[in-house]
């Protein structure tokens, strides 16, 4: 038989679920107490799944990042002009500012 843990256990899971259902939220989810536990045969769909998702959130992170490198280059230009940013200067660095001239030292 069942220990009172999971007597207890499945009578709140229950009680939880009557409540989800009263408040029109309950969508048929079967928990693992319900049905036995364990691997119904679709964890390859879940797998794969994961993997598209993974793959796709990836994507849009890069994505993100790639527009917001455009956008700060757009916001750059427009902060010094069209043609004077670019990185035709070389005595700048990434952030404008003027880097300090290198001397030969004498021998």
């Amino acid at each position: 038989g069942l220990s009172d843990y999971e007597l207890i256990r499945l009578r709140n899971i229950k009680r939880n679920e009557a409540k989800l259902r009263s408040l029109g939220l309950f969508s048929g989810i079967t928990s693992k107490a319900n049905n036995g536990g364990g691997n119904d045969g679709n964890k390859s769909e879940r797998v794969k799944k994961a993997a598209e998702t993974r793959r796709r959130n990836k994507m849009l992170a890069r994505e993100r990042v790639e527009r917001h490198d455009r956008e700060m280059e757009e916001l750059r230009r427009r902060k010094h002009g069209d043609d004077s940013y670019g990185g035709a200067d070389d005595s700048k660095n990434s952030h404008g500012r003027v880097q300090p001239q290198r001397t030969a030292k004498a021998i």
